[in-house]
């Protein structure tokens, strides 16, 4: 009686065993699930991983500019004076505590009373991610002082904390970052000035011209993954510097039509070597010995099982998703079908926590450009013919907002999209143009009087 109770305990273990591995494996990106299973090969004898080609741990496009954020660009300043205060009384506008630190370097760094004042006027003159996007010949003019100079306490600045400070845009800043770091530039340079060839796979001229092999682009990349582009924004848990890099790839075949596949190329490769682990039990004499492959080759089957499990479910589950959103793959975000984790998980025969686990910080890729998966997964706005998903009412009021010649309110956009027939509320609008980051249409006019300046 004992006995059979111990056993089913051991069973009953076994199996949470299994299942808690499954579930862990399904929630991981492909490179995690790489790196997972690296780590188990090293721990136990009977994994065997096939290393992916570094070449083609690349992600086959990208669709902005800026890889790590899709937020509202505007290139402004980030000062908020008025036109009528003079550029030599700006207020400073960064947070008291980064203010601080700066000021304090540039009281310590410039000595000279003209270069410390302009030093102060630049500070004041930085967007609020941290970077100086002026024309320095419009500043030598207004400020009556020599563009040499100002050339001269620039390069000063960007020697300052936090590293990247004054930078021209995000490219520099990682470089500046990477010389605080103590990094040698060059192969750097190289890849951030081919960023968009090479996160569109095009390695190929870049090797041939630069000399570098696909492992050094990588391992680079994944250095420059851990950068903050933006020096102002390290205390912001919104800025998440991430290279967007599909676990999932949808195509289009002429015969098949939208076709979905995991993308092979970060995908790990693994099974359980039975013939060796039959070859080493028969060698053991040990009960021990016995005992630990035993349960050695028990944990890598099961983590092949968990992997090829993994894969079912997320194809299952992103195949079910295409198969609702044809639209959005052939016209883009603004024709989004609402879909919720309920829907798929009815169509597909699990459950929700199942499709949230699978969807979890994964990337698609699509002839949209390259989405996170919980993208698709929006509630839905009552039309006057049809429902909207929330994500193409975003992607509606982006288009206003960046075709506008004069700045609309959020009043005039709610009644905008009512006589297109969308039901939307003018706090709807905000609440949607604030996810977005993109300023009030007050704030947008005061920018654009500053870039006229």
């Amino acid at each position: 009686m004992n006995q059979n109770i111990a056993q089913k305990l051991t069973t009953s273990t076994s199996i949470t065993t299994v299942v808690q591995q499954a579930l862990k494996v399904l929630h991981m990106t492909n490179l995690e699930l790489s790196d997972y299973v690296q780590q188990a090969a090293l721990e136990n004898p009977f994994l065997i991983v096939n290393s992916t080609d570094l070449a083609n741990q690349l992600p086959a496009s990208s669709a902005s500019e800026n890889p790590w954020s899709d937020s509202w660009e505007t290139g402004d300043s980030g000062s908020n004076d008025d036109s009528e205060t003079s550029l030599w009384e700006k207020t400073l506008c960064q947070p008291d505590d980064i203010n601080q630190l700066i000021v304090s370097q540039i009281n310590s760094s410039f000595t000279t009373p003209k270069e410390h004042r302009l030093a102060l006027v630049l500070l004041g003159l930085l967007d609020e991610r941290g970077f100086f996007t002026l024309d320095i010949n419009v500043i030598s003019n207004l400020l009556n002082v020599p563009v040499s100079l100002i050339h001269s306490v620039l390069v000063k600045l960007k020697t300052l904390e936090p590293a990247g400070l004054f930078a021209a845009d995000w490219k520099e800043s990682v470089l500046l970052q990477l010389i605080d770091q103590g990094h040698k530039t060059e192969i750097y340079s190289i890849i951030l000035d081919n960023f968009q060839d090479i996160l569109q796979g095009k390695l190929s001229g870049i090797q041939k011209a630069s000399g570098l092999s696909s492992e050094t682009i990588y391992k680079a990349l994944k250095r420059i993954k851990n950068i903050n582009p933006y020096p102002l924004k390290h205390n912001q848990p919104d800025e998440v510097v991430q290279l967007k890099i599909p676990d999932v790839i949808v195509t289009k075949d002429p015969t098949n039509g939208w076709v979905v596949s995991l993308n092979q190329d970060t995908l790990p490769k693994a099974l359980a070597d039975r013939d060796y682990f039959q070859e080493i039990k028969t060698a053991c004499s040990l009960e021990e010995e016995k005992t630990f492959i035993r349960d050695s080759f028990q944990r890598a089957t099961w983590l092949v099982k968990a992997m090829d499990q993994r894969c079912q479910n997320i194809l299952k589950i992103c195949e079910s998703l295409i198969q609702k959103q044809y639209n959005f793959l052939d016209h883009g975000p603004k024709l989004l079908t609402p879909m919720t984790l309920k829907d798929i998980a009815v169509d597909v025969g699990v459950h929700e926590s199942t499709v949230s686990r699978a969807i979890a910080h994964k990337y698609i890729q699509t002839p949209q450009g390259i989405y996170p998966l919980k993208y698709f997964f929006t509630q839905s706005i009552q039309g006057s013919f049809q429902e909207y998903s929330a994500e193409s009412i975003r992607s509606q009021i982006r288009n206003l907002i960046q075709n506008e010649t004069q700045s609309l309110s959020d009043d005039k956009i709610a009644e905008m999209l009512n006589n297109l027939g969308v039901d939307i509320a003018r706090r709807t609008v905000t609440k949607y143009r604030e996810s977005m980051s993109i300023p009030s249409s007050t704030e947008r006019r005061r920018i654009k009087k500053i870039i006229s300046i």
